[in-house]
């Protein structure tokens, strides 16, 4: 800090061009307003954008002066309150605070085609004698199915095995204005004694799934019958949700992939195929010379396609220069009309070239002049 310079608010620059503040120390009403004025008076000659300030439920006496200074709200936790300023002329394009929260229902049946079902204490169906699957919230941080075995837990004392998510719903303008998505889930029982919550849950038991779905509120209403008929249809195995999958994101972090994969063993095979091939396809390129032995391997095909795959086939993100043939017939390659080409490939192009080789040879395996190959 230059001498004299006036004395500012920590912060930290963020990804977007603004800045954020994280206030953990008491600090007088007054002097922080002299900080605020000053550090905002240097971020608009920075050009800053959003400016965020967080600050912890001890502090909220220092509100009152962030909002004179132009703060807004934007979110508040259990243990803070998110303030936050856009600085430009320009149209604020700050996200907003999330806007979905988000459910379960568990389906949960037997073998023997009892299904698990609670009655609740609060809520809009208490004294209804309506019997319900168990619900609840997920929490942040947690997973969809974590947070469907937990609820069950929670709910009656049933250990569970999640399986899959058979259907969800989406709301707008629920609790507080947000949208809501509900997903109804399917879970195998492990344990079948029932321990209620007793502040929440006036009654569980296990119940025929005729039983259930003839219930009158059930018939009667659209949404209830729907998931009641979904739920029915995968208990007769004529039904496939989207099973959780565990892979990673781009960062490393490890995340749930939800899709039907009920043919994750030929997707897999696939995608092993698919690798298996373009390894083959670039091994061919590099071991086979361009003589009358390749000339009479691709007899049968068309040359100018399998001249376009084999510079698709060359090793990724390098340059080669390679013959690139043209043919006039469709039965063989032309050398006469070859040139020199320099071509730059990547990863991507490599895999589709990949893909192209395992159509056109459609087999599952064949001699070439490099040795027999096999893209099973």
């Amino acid at each position: 800090m230059a001498e004299n310079a006036a004395p500012l608010l920590s912060a930290v620059n963020d990804l977007h061009g603004g800045v954020r503040v994280e206030m953990k120390e008491p600090i007088n009403p007054q002097e922080f307003g002299v900080l605020l004025r000053a550090s905002m008076s240097q971020w608009r000659a920075q050009e800053k954008k959003g400016i965020w300030i967080k600050l912890p439920i001890e502090l909220a006496n220092l509100v009152e002066i962030a909002v004179k200074e132009g703060f807004r709200y934007h979110h508040a936790e259990s243990d803070y309150l998110m303030l936050v300023h856009w600085i430009p002329v320009t149209a604020d394009t700050l996200p907003a605070n999330a806007s979905h929260s988000v459910g379960i229902g568990a389906f949960v049946m037997k073998d023997n085609g009892e299904v698990l079902v609670v009655q609740e204490k609060t809520g809009r169906f208490k004294g209804l004698g309506v019997w319900k699957y168990p619900t609840g919230v997920v929490n942040e941080g947690e997973d969809i199915c974590t947070a469907a075995i937990r609820e069950v837990k929670e709910e009656t004392g049933i250990d569970t095995e999640f399986v899959e998510v058979l259907a969800f719903r989406e709301s707008h303008k629920l609790l507080f204005t947000k949208s809501d998505l509900f997903f109804v889930c399917m879970l195998k029982p492990r344990s079948f004694d029932i321990q209620i919550q007793v502040v929440e849950i006036e009654a569980a038991k296990w119940m025929p799934v005729e039983e259930y779905e003839a219930q009158p509120f059930i018939q009667n209403h659209k949404l209830f019958n729907l998931v009641a008929k979904i739920c029915r249809a995968k208990s007769v195995a004529d039904y496939t949700g989207f099973s959780p999958w565990s892979t990673t994101t781009a960062s490393g972090k490890t995340t749930s992939l939800y899709f039907n994969n009920q043919y994750i063993d030929r997707i897999q095979s696939s995608a092993a195929s698919a690798l298996k091939a373009e390894s083959l396809a670039i091994d061919l390129a590099l071991q086979c010379v361009v003589t009358q032995e390749w000339n009479d391997f691709l007899v049968g095909f068309d040359a100018k396609i399998a001249a376009e795959a084999f510079i698709s086939a060359m090793p990724p993100d390098s340059w080669i220069t390679l013959p690139v043939f043209y043919s006039v017939s469709c039965s063989s390659l032309s050398l006469e009309s070859s040139v020199l080409t320099s071509v730059r490939r990547s990863r991507r192009e490599a895999a589709h070239a990949a893909a192209r080789w395992a159509s056109y040879f459609n087999v599952g395996e064949f001699a070439t002049p490099c040795g027999n190959y096999n893209f099973q």
